[in-house]
């Protein structure tokens, strides 16, 4: 793991410098209202960098003075007599949590950064500067920043985010314990829907964003105060959501299989990350209530949803809108926003390159892909190309490019802790199983940094991995779509060497028992996995394009299925082997719900005329015995999409460890 202290730089020279004795226990021991005093006193310790001609360049201004309410959207620029290559990382830190930033962006171009604290206090905002993405830090500039609260007396406040008319911000009062935010709709006495629970703040004051509320409604919100065994609960509070934006089209969502008793379930919620709609419009994040209608989005377009990040988090890869207007997906930014569309953290392909070089990594990233995952440790791992130029490999004679991956372990400040490359772990002999390469027509490959001439042999699209699932023994699997595989990896909680430990499919190290009559049982060319936590079995979206290229005559149709592993034995058991009515080529996911059932989306369906067309999708709900119980059809091709309680998101308990 790689830490990064904060530290103090005197004169240009980097020197480390650990807080003193003192400063770290008057920051266990002042309350709230000594802030003032113990910023006082830091500001001598943690003086402004004065001395070098690059430090003294460099100056943070924030658009509104210090003293802000909480929720205040508040914008930092950082000023800097440099060149047009300058590029700025910018920290935000409470000045009781010194060894650790809250809000982040690595080095990047932009000289701004735009931040809404949600809990009152001092902070302390720093900018570092470097003159070109391989140069070293050459300057920074730092300020005091303070947050007041919202909510001064006794009573909670309620109001709209300043950007987001479906999201609110509910700000406490200081309280003992541990709350939880209800809320429901005004009028008909719906049952209040927990939306988020969290320690209180003893000392301050603190806000939370609450999002799942549709346009034009009054809701009401209130806490329960959990503390000596006694519960409190504070006074309802009432709020009206504002409109939809205008200019912003969402695509069409059509209940095709509604939920058995249920006319609208108040309070479960689609969270979809949508990837492209006929009209050409551009990916980005929402969610809808089961019954279609939006109840939050993202406004960013081109911001792709992975999957969510910590409670009221979510992981995006934010896709070069030049390069989507001519068809291509290519992604160079990894950002964790908030409920309210706010960073939490960022960084860029450019900056991890800088990194891997620094350390004497041979890899190069050339884009992120697919997928980004939150570990229970706080580290993040996501999905990078890669690429080498070969020769004499995969029956070709002579130099060819081979498109790999990598998989990139980020600590929590976002900075590099573990790599694993492809290359240095799989057969570069084993060619995809479909032959597929990068050629001018394929978009889903990335611009080829090795492959110069443009012209055959074209960059083979050797791997396309495009999804991680740690395991509860510290290992991760990995999903290989165009080798019909799935891997398991040494990662070792960031410890492991790396190697592949056994792969799952056709030809690969398990004897697959399934069903008879199935003639073509393993899955191909699969998106997505998931465990089952109470039998740690594991669920596959099958797409099944090597099944149906194969296939000789009649409809063939992607599936929804889920296996048992024995991995001392090898033997893989299909349990369930779900028909879902059409073919889906690319995209898809799956997820676990309550009560033995399933998840399954299908993200671009192509066999599918019943439906209105290529390029929409289906959300598809099963039981353990395959029989529908819901499903959504959205007009527009999705990514992933997650069924959620509250946009807070869930973690999974294992009550049975899987036993691969």
């Amino acid at each position: 793991m790689v830490r990064q202290p904060w530290r103090s730089f005197r004169r240009g020279r980097g020197l480390g410098l650990r807080e003193p004795a003192w400063v770290r226990t008057m920051a266990g021991l002042l309350p709230a209202r000594g802030w003032p005093l113990l910023a006082a006193a830091l500001l001598l310790w943690w003086p402004l960098p004065t001395g070098t001609a690059a430090m003294e360049t460099v100056r943070l201004t924030a658009d509104r003075p210090s003293g802000q309410p909480v929720g205040t959207a508040i914008r930092f620029t950082a000023l800097v007599a440099g060149t047009a290559d300058s590029r700025y990382r910018f920290e935000i830190a409470p000045a009781d949590a010194l060894s650790r930033p809250t809000h982040l962006r690595d080095y990047a171009q932009q000289p701004t950064f735009t931040w809404a604290p949600l809990v009152e206090g001092w902070y302390r905002v720093r900018v570092i500067v470097k003159e070109g993405p391989s140069a070293p830090p050459g300057g920074e500039a730092r300020l005091w920043y303070q947050v007041r609260p919202r909510a001064p007396g006794r009573r909670p406040h309620l109001m709209l985010a300043p950007d987001y008319p479906l999201v609110a911000l509910y700000s406490l009062p200081p309280c003992e314990g541990l709350f939880q935010v209800q809320v429901r709709p005004v009028g008909g006495e719906q049952p209040w829907t927990p939306v988020v629970h969290r320690p209180c703040q003893r000392a301050r004051t603190q806000g939370v964003w609450i999002g799942g509320l549709a346009s034009q409604a009054a809701y009401e919100v209130r806490a329960l105060l959990l503390a000596g065994g006694q519960v409190t609960v504070t006074d309802s509070q009432t709020i009206v959501t504002g409109p939809l934006p205008d200019g912003v089209t969402f695509p069409a969502q059509t209940v095709v299989v509604p939920r058995a008793g249920v006319a609208r379930p108040p309070v479960d919620l689609l969270l979809q990350s949508v990837m492209s709609r006929p009209d050409g419009g551009r990916p980005f994040p929402l969610a809808t209530a089961l019954d279609g209608q939006v109840v939050w989005y993202y406004g960013e377009r081109g911001a792709l949803l992975l999957r969510p990040g910590d409670p009221g988090q979510f992981l995006l890869h934010i896709v070069d809108l030049a390069a989507l207007d001519q068809g291509r997906i290519v992604s160079t930014v990894l950002r964790e926003i908030d409920l309210a569309g706010y960073t939490r953290r960022e960084t860029t392909i450019e900056s991890l390159n800088a990194q891997l070089a620094a350390r004497g990594y041979a890899t190069r990233l050339n884009g992120f892909h697919h997928e980004a995952i939150r570990l229970p440790s706080g580290h993040t791992l996501t999905l990078a190309y890669t690429e080498r130029l070969l020769s004499d490999v995969q029956g070709f004679r002579g130099p060819v490019v081979l498109l790999g991956t990598a998989i990139i372990d980020l600590d929590p400040l976002w900075q590099v802790a573990w790599v694993w490359d492809a290359f240095d772990h799989l057969d570069v002999n084993r060619r995809a199983v479909l032959g597929e390469e990068c050629t001018p027509e394929n978009l889903s490959c990335p611009p080829s940094v090795l492959d110069r001439d443009g012209q055959p042999p074209w960059p083979q699209d050797w791997l396309h991995a495009n999804a991680l699932l740690a395991l509860p023994d510290g290992h991760l699997l990995l999903s290989l779509r165009n080798q019909d595989w799935i891997v398991k990896i040494a990662y070792g909680h960031g410890t492991g060497d790396g190697r592949v430990l056994w792969r799952l499919g056709r030809e690969g190290d398990f004897a697959l028992e399934a069903p008879a009559g199935e003639p073509e049982p393993w899955f191909s060319h699969q998106h997505d996995l998931a465990l089952v936590p109470a039998t740690g079995r594991l669920v596959v979206y099958d797409n099944g394009n090597t099944r149906c290229a194969g296939a000789a005559s009649g409809p063939c149709r992607s599936r929804g299925q889920v296996y048992e592993i024995d991995p001392l034995q090898r033997v893989a058991r299909l349990v369930l082997n779900v028909d879902l009515g059409h073919f889906s080529p690319a995209l898809g996911a799956v997820q676990v719900l309550p009560n033995d059932r399933y998840l399954f989306v299908s993200g671009f369906i192509t066999r599918g005329a019943a439906l209105g067309g290529d390029g929409l999708a289906q959300v598809t709900e099963v039981t353990g015995s395959g029989q529908t119980t819901y499903a959504l059809q959205v007009g527009a091709s999705l990514y992933r999409a997650y069924r959620l309680r509250a946009l807070y998101g869930y973690r999974q308990v294992w009550t049975v460890e899987p036993a691969f």
